[in-house]
């Protein structure tokens, strides 16, 4: 039998599946209380029970696909080997595909605006999680920047592929890029080292 809290839980679930097909059609401005009420099958009493306006509806929904978006990632990670495939996979399913749900719905663009907070802790997340793929190859040893700062780079320079892309396969094209360098310019330090140590060993067969 369902407790009070778990009944709250689903009805807030089946709201926010709901709300997430409206905004997708119609975008934050033109999406209506009415019109998720309308999706989900109940009154506009019942979700104002749940949500105290459109906004939070919005945000809460915007969290509940990241946190499912990025626990499918992370789960994923751990058998894909090499630096630039795992960097390539999590840009393909967290920035490609959300390019390819706004060229299937326009007014979407609301999913990718930082003026709402949920956004910009969605974006927080997706450098969060290339900063510990960057860390594990430590290009601050031979870089001018942070790895934290390697991080930012790659979203921002996602966010501008985003807007000047033509289409898909131009988007994955120079995402591809992207992440080329990014790994070429994280391995030179690590090669350089590499490389010390093999003509160290070469002079004292003792360090071989």
């Amino acid at each position: 039998m369902q407790t009070p809290a778990d009944e709250a839980d689903s009805r807030r679930n089946q709201i926010l599946e709901a709300a997430a097909g409206v905004f997708l059609r119609y975008g934050y401005a033109r999406t209506t209380m009415n019109d998720i009420a309308s999706a989900v099958g109940c009154s506009r009493t019942l979700l104002y029970v749940s949500f105290a306006n459109k906004e939070a509806v919005f945000e809460a929904m915007v969290l509940r696909a990241s946190a499912q978006a990025f626990a499918a990632i992370r789960d994923a990670l751990p058998s894909i080997g090499s630096l630039e495939a795992r960097l390539m996979f999590v840009c393909e399913e967290w920035m490609a595909k959300r390019y390819d749900l706004l060229k299937a719905y326009p007014d979407a663009k609301d999913l990718f605006d930082l003026s709402f907070s949920a956004v910009k802790k969605m974006y927080v997340e997706f450098q969060d999680l290339l900063f510990e793929l960057l860390n594990e190859a430590n290009p601050s040893a031979g870089l001018s920047c942070t790895t934290r700062e390697l991080a930012l780079c790659i979203t921002y320079a996602l966010r501008g592929f985003k807007e000047m892309s033509f289409d898909s396969d131009e988007f994955r094209r120079l995402i591809r890029i992207q992440v080329r360098l990014v790994v070429c310019a994280v391995g030179r330090p690590a090669q350089r080292r590499a490389d010390r140590r093999k003509a160290v060993g070469q002079q004292d067969p003792r360090l071989r």
